[in-house]
Formats: C-alpha cells, sequence, structure tokens
C-alpha cells in the first residue's frame, strides 16, 4: 500500500556518576495521524457482467491507522 505518514522517535541520556546511564525513549508513530484514502475499483470491463459498478461495494474507502506512542527506558550500570 502506498502512503505516506512521519514516524518520530526521541530519546534523552541520563549520566549518574560513571557508571550508570538511564535512556527514555518516546517515539510516535504516524505522528500527524494522517488518513489514507483507498480507491474504489471500478470494473472498466464491457463484457463484465459488473461493467460500471464498483467491485468491493459495501466496503470502507478510509484506511485508518491511528496514532500510536510508545514509551520505553533503558538503565545500564
Amino acid at each position: 500500500m502506498n502512503h505516506n505518514s512521519l514516524d518520530v522517535g526521541l530519546s534523552k541520556k541520563f549520566h549518574f556518576g560513571d557508571r550508570a546511564r538511564l535512556e527514555v525513549r518516546v517515539d510516535a508513530i504516524n505522528a500527524l495521524n494522517t488518513t489514507i484514502f483507498r480507491a474504489n475499483q471500478l470494473s472498466l470491463d464491457p463484457k463484465s457482467a459488473n461493467f460500471g459498478k464498483y467491485n468491493n461495494a459495501g466496503q470502507s474507502t478510509v484506511v485508518m491507522y491511528p496514532r500510536d506512542f510508545q514509551l520505553g527506558a533503558k538503565l545500564t550500570f
């Protein structure tokens, strides 16, 4: 499926002394909450009984991949 979405990741490292380190990470998938439109499939074969009809009638033409956030932390010592 061809579509564009923006995925963003941010991380910050905190040092505690010489050995301990904490990394905190936030990821946002589809950060702009983009709606993806799918075209209906119109039958253009004049010999077909379905000529001029949509093949996927009754199905949604909008595909939604909702915005998703992920939080993570890693402690190294």
